[in-house]
C-alpha cells in the first residue's frame, strides 16, 4: 500500500493591485511592453492624456502622426483614430 497523500488543488487567492507581486510583475511588463501613442498636436489621439508626453506615467510613450514608423504604435484607440482621420 502507498504511503501518498491524495492529491488535493493549491487554494487560489485572488491578486490585487497593492500585492507587490503585482507591483513588481506590472512595472517588467510595462517596461518592456510599453503603451506607444501617436501624437497629433502635442496630444495623443486616443484622448488618454490632456497633458504633455513629458508628464505622461513612464510606461506610455508616442509616437508622431506624422512619422513614417507609426504602424509601431501600440494604443489601439490611437490606431482606430489615426486610420479613420487618413480615410
Amino acid at each position: 500500500m502507498s504511503n501518498r497523500k491524495p492529491y488535493t488543488k493549491p487554494e487560489l487567492r485572488k491578486l490585487e493591485e497593492s500585492d507587490p507581486f503585482v507591483q513588481t510583475f506590472m512595472a517588467e511588463l510595462n517596461q518592456r511592453f510599453p503603451i506607444v501613442h501617436i501624437l497629433k498636436g502635442g496630444f495623443p489621439l486616443c484622448g488618454f492624456s490632456l497633458k504633455l508626453p513629458e508628464h505622461w506615467p513612464d510606461e506610455h510613450k508616442w509616437i508622431s502622426y506624422l512619422d513614417k514608423e507609426v504602424h509601431k504604435a501600440t494604443c489601439e484607440d490611437c490606431k482606430k483614430e489615426y486610420e479613420r482621420d487618413r480615410s
